[in-house]
């Protein structure tokens, strides 16, 4: 190996280790040209980014005599030979540019272009980032072709370098807005939590000790519907949407074995589109649900051994959202019950009702049973 080429290998591991240990994306650029220009004895070196959105090519890091006056501006596309190289996935140099017909032009009149070799940048699929350029060889030499596979696999380690710190960089950003979405479903289900301590409260204050186990099974049904929404929560990227009907599959399921009786079997018919709602509605909604719900378990089915609950949920345009929550049984009074001293229940749904500016009406079906409609703005 001569001299020569142990001096440009020395440069290239040099180069290459000073890139890969940086994690900042600016700084890594800034670098990366620097090394560039060292590595190829060049005057002047610059990092071209492409723009995804017009596919034109961004000056992003100049480094010579002009750097700071061509920072930021744009290559058109199809013009100049950074675009060809990037257009073509090829290395290109010249000794002449001013006479190749892939030339544009100067992107500074304080500056002539003498000689340059331009690589492209790409990523390990293999898709165009950009391209690395170095121009105007120290001392009046030219570039060769061996020059090319220098810089070839320089550009290689610095695309490596380049899509690990965007996947950083990606990375910490998901980060971010996931502790930013845990923080809001955090503050959420504080104030939800809240609210049901203010529900228990008004079922206390009426509560005989007869209906004491009942109404702690209500309050188990209320608090699981807090603590599934933070397991539903888990599956949405950004933590802040709920798929309605698994929620209210989910509160169904929980609050039929929380009133389950060896005598009665009670089950539940779901039909539900396909609706996701942020956390700041889903969350009363389906406290209101399960209200609904532990109304028809505790009065609808009292003297029946089996029976079915049916829930529509229809999302109604952009505007509402129904839902219609049926029984086979002997329905339930929520205006007797609000006015009951000894059940609550109804003054708890009127109350999510308002917090969600929903319509709550209850109709008697043609055969038996209620039908409870929850009528709630998007």
């Amino acid at each position: 190996m001569s001299d020569s080429h142990k001096h440009n290998r020395q440069l290239l591991l040099h180069a290459i280790e000073g890139v890969s240990r940086t994690l900042e994306l600016k700084s890594l650029l800034a670098k990366s040209m620097e090394a560039a220009q060292e590595l190829m004895r060049a005057n002047a070196s610059s990092l071209m980014l492409i723009d995804r959105m017009t596919g034109e090519l961004n000056v992003s890091i100049p480094v010579g005599p002009v750097g700071s006056k061509i920072k930021g501006m744009t290559i058109p596309k199809g013009k100049g030979i950074s675009s060809w190289v990037l257009e073509n996935r090829e290395p290109y140099f010249s000794n002449n540019p001013a006479k190749s017909e892939k030339f544009w032009k100067d992107l500074s009149d304080d500056f002539e272009t003498k000689n340059i070799l331009c690589v492209p940048l790409l990523n390990s699929h293999k898709e165009a980032m950009g391209v690395l350029q170095v121009l105007n060889r120290e001392n009046g030499e030219d570039f060769t072709e061996a020059d090319i596979n220098l810089l070839q696999l320089f550009a290689f380690h610095v695309a490596s370098a380049i899509e690990k710190v965007r996947e950083v960089d990606e990375l910490n950003r998901k980060m971010e807005a996931r502790e930013e979405g845990l923080k809001k479903v955090h503050e959420q289900l504080r104030e939800e939590l809240q609210g049901i301590a203010s529900l228990l409260q008004i079922e206390a204050e009426t509560m005989s000790h007869a209906n004491a186990e009942k109404a702690l099974r209500s309050a188990a049904a209320r608090v699981f519907t807090i603590s599934n929404a933070h397991l539903l929560l888990r599956d949405d990227e950004h933590l802040s949407n709920i798929e309605l009907g698994a929620f209210i599959n989910e509160l169904f399921a929980y609050t039929s074995t929380v009133f389950e009786e060896d005598a009665k079997q009670i089950k539940v018919r779901l039909e539900a589109e396909k609706i996701t709602l942020p956390v700041q509605s889903s969350l009363p909604l389906g406290l209101l649900v399960n209200e609904v719900l532990i109304l028809l378990f505790r009065f609808a089915f009292e003297n029946q051994k089996q029976g079915f609950i049916t829930i529509k949920a229809a999302q109604m345009g952009d505007e509402y959202i129904t839902i219609d929550i049926s029984d086979n049984g002997e329905g339930i009074d929520i205006e007797k019950a609000e006015h009951q001293t000894d059940v609550a229940m109804g003054k708890v749904l009127y109350t999510l009702a308002r917090r969600l500016n929903a319509d709550l009406s209850v109709r008697e079906n043609e055969d038996r049973g209620t039908t409870v409609t929850v009528r709630c703005p998007v």
